[in-house]
């Protein structure tokens, strides 16, 4: 007759949770950089703000940023460093360089 071990069971249990856990943390992930970042930080959005609200938010928008990447990095077995405020401008800036060095 078969029983099931108890031990077993408890760690089924447990890898489910942890499997549960990682579903969850993605979909914060995604959620947060592909909506919330990009609505807290586009400066449309922000017109109405006093000028000190919007540092703030900023400020705080890439430091949660910058950790959910070293988190994801983690859950990865990698090492992620946190990137600077304003990299995603960085294609903007280098186009403008070519096209200075061009004319």
């Amino acid at each position: 007759m078969f029983q099931p071990n108890v031990y077993d069971a408890g760690i089924l249990i447990i890898e489910l949770n942890e499997l549960r856990c990682l579903v969850l943390l993605s979909v914060f992930i995604t959620l947060f950089v592909q909506v919330f970042v990009p609505l807290l930080s586009n400066p449309k959005n922000q017109h109405n703000w006093p000028r000190l609200v919007t540092e703030d938010v900023m400020k705080h928008v890439f430091e949660l940023k910058n950790i959910v990447y070293e988190v994801c990095g983690k859950i990865n077995g990698q090492t992620l460093l946190p990137m600077p405020v304003g990299v995603e401008r960085v294609h903007e800036v280098e186009q403008t360089i070519i096209e200075r060095c061009v004319t």
